[in-house]
């Protein structure tokens, strides 16, 4: 019988290994971007708090305006996550 491979427990061991070797301080916090077959997820973290800065994503109506996924898509998100974190730090 062919065993099946577990792609969950191989994407575990991955991102153990990676999150190994990265943390995100106050000073200098991690971006965590996700891509979908649809949507681009990105996240500001502070791993030192275990608290997540700002959050967006390519689902909120006004970076979502076109459909595909392309490089004028991507920028946009850019900006507005940028955007996010300097009114949030500005604070």
């Amino acid at each position: 019988m062919i065993n099946k491979i577990n792609k969950n427990s191989k994407r575990v061991k991955r991102h153990v290994k990676i999150r190994h070797n990265l943390a995100g301080t106050t000073a200098c916090p991690r971006l965590c971007v996700y891509r979908s077959l649809n949507h681009i997820y990105a996240q500001i973290i502070d791993d030192t708090k275990g608290v997540t800065l700002v959050a967006c994503n390519t689902t909120q109506k006004d970076v979502a305006e076109t459909l595909n996924i392309s490089q004028s898509y991507i920028s946009r998100l850019e900006k507005r996550i940028i955007k996010k974190l300097k009114a949030k730090v500005s604070k």
